[in-house]
């Protein structure tokens, strides 16, 4: 399983998320030539700056959208963070730092994507959600910066800012200037379960990761309960599809990643149960969005939906969590396979949108990261995010950003033509935790040497029919 190094710094800057004091004598600077906005978006591609705003200013991030709208991108995605714009549930609306960086990419005419982060750093959750109802894992530790998406109260609010979010921009969007817009839940500004927990060392961070599983906050687990009689109608329901013995309800608990029978219906029960909550989420941000105005573009923003975590991130049925959104997008790290991601993504998103990402891990060349971005794009993305944070990085990026934007920018977008299919089920994805033990990925390398492969997903968990099962006889002719 690949260790996720890059986005755990990225965690860590975000907790310590420096403010950068705003000058009492602050001016807008001299903006460059403006050009002119892309209108249509049918085919049009996007190398997107991604500020993720770990860093708080008037002035953060301008600098950088100056130097990569130079270096050839089209579009910028802004982090507009709840704990940044209330900091306190007492404090007015701060949205300098976001307007800032918006009115920069107007002049410059460049596209915008929002992402409305919701998880609250710095001891910024007091009074917008109960500590008991923060989210929590398996080893009982609570991740007070992230809110339990079954305690609705909390979900009200965070749902609440994301209307502010659309309401306050819903200008530019009719103007044209708004891409699209995600809502993350997690410190690694992802939508989905954190998969990690920490043991405090006293450190300015989280404290020592350890891989783990959310949520099993009190309300998340009431609601299990309740969801479970409401499947199978009784405790007696339960223990017969469990093979259980259960006196009471209030004895069972989820079942803990260490668990030995992931074949047992008790393991994948709780990752339903945690699908629908997240899908309740996310259904809710879609539905807040475009109450505000149905132009809006609502994107899935994850980390992975195949990867050795996404189990754990509750992502492997991103078909139907996508269902009444725009697309998805997620993060490869550099030592994925590209092409299998955009395959995955293809193979059930259909004519919506499909996104990734590059962030400059350890050890990347000029080369692997020019290679990451031709691949993401040649399968099929409408946007691949570059994760840039300072000076340094833009540098970095700089040689590959001028020979992507070249190369794709004016190129439209097409159709891939799959040249291969194969099937995969939500049931083994479950059962196994990955793609490698059922199969999968070994198939897919048999089958990638001649083309793009549409990988279906079949989410058999959900309700879904299998493929080619066996015809059923409705109506018998009689003798």
């Amino acid at each position: 399983m690949i260790k996720r190094v890059a986005r755990i710094l990225c965690v860590l800057a975000w907790f310590v998320s420096i403010k950068t004091p705003a000058k009492n004598n602050f001016s807008p600077p001299v903006l460059p030539t403006t050009h002119h906005v892309v209108a249509a978006d049918d085919n049009q591609r996007y190398l997107c700056l991604a500020l993720l705003n770990t860093t708080e200013g008037t002035e953060q991030g301008l600098s950088l959208i100056r130097e990569a709208a130079k270096q050839g991108v089209n579009s910028v995605m802004i982090t507009v963070r709840w704990d940044v714009v209330y900091e306190k549930t007492t404090s007015s609306a701060n949205w300098l730092q976001f307007d800032n960086q918006v009115k920069l990419c107007k002049e410059l005419g460049l596209k915008i994507f929002f992402r409305v982060h919701l998880a609250r750093c710095c001891n910024r959750s007091e009074g917008f959600w109960p500590e008991s109802e923060a989210s929590r894992d398996q080893e009982g530790r609570i991740l007070k910066d992230v809110f339990s998406m079954s305690h609705q109260p909390t979900v009200d609010k965070a749902l609440g800012f994301v209307k502010e979010v659309c309401e306050r921009y819903r200008s530019d969007l009719q103007e044209g200037r708004v891409l699209c817009l995600a809502a993350t839940t997690t410190p690694t500004q992802e939508a989905g379960y954190h998969y990690e927990g920490y043991v405090p060392d006293g450190g300015l961070g989280f404290g020592t990761p350890y891989q783990s599983l959310f949520d099993l906050s009190p309300s998340m687990i009431t609601g299990y309960r309740d969801w479970l009689l409401t499947r199978y109608g009784s405790l007696k329901g339960i223990n017969e599809a469990w093979r259980s013995d259960y006196s009471d309800i209030s004895d069972i608990q989820p079942v803990r990643t260490d668990y030995a029978h992931p074949e047992n219906k008790r393991w994948s029960d709780w990752y339903v149960y945690r699908h629908t909550m997240l899908k309740n989420f996310l259904d809710g941000v879609a539905n807040t969005a475009k109450g505000v105005s149905s132009d809006y573009k609502i994107i899935n923003d994850f980390g992975s939906v195949h990867d050795g975590l996404s189990f754990r991130r509750g992502t492997f049925a991103f078909k139907d969590l996508a269902r009444n959104t725009d697309g998805t997008k997620i993060n490869d790290s550099q030592y994925y396979q590209h092409y299998f991601s955009a395959d995955v993504l293809r193979g059930s998103m259909g004519d919506k949108w499909i996104m990734n990402e590059a962030f400059r891990e350890p050890n990347l060349s000029q080369y692997g990261m020019e290679l990451m971005l031709n691949e993401h794009f040649e399968r099929g993305c409408k946007l691949v995010n570059v994760v840039i944070n300072t000076t340094s990085d833009m540098e970095w990026f700089a040689p590959s950003i001028q020979t992507i934007a070249k190369k794709w920018l004016t190129k439209p977008m097409t159709p891939i033509v799959n040249v291969q299919k194969m099937v995969v089920k939500l049931s083994e994805l479950v059962r196994t935790s990955n793609y490698d033990q059922p199969g999968y990925k070994s198939r897919w390398d048999e089958k990638k040497a001649s083309g793009p492969v549409e990988i279906k997903l079949v989410e058999d968990l959900l309700g879904e029919p299998d493929v080619n099962q066996a015809p059923i006889v409705k109506n018998a002719l009689k003798n």
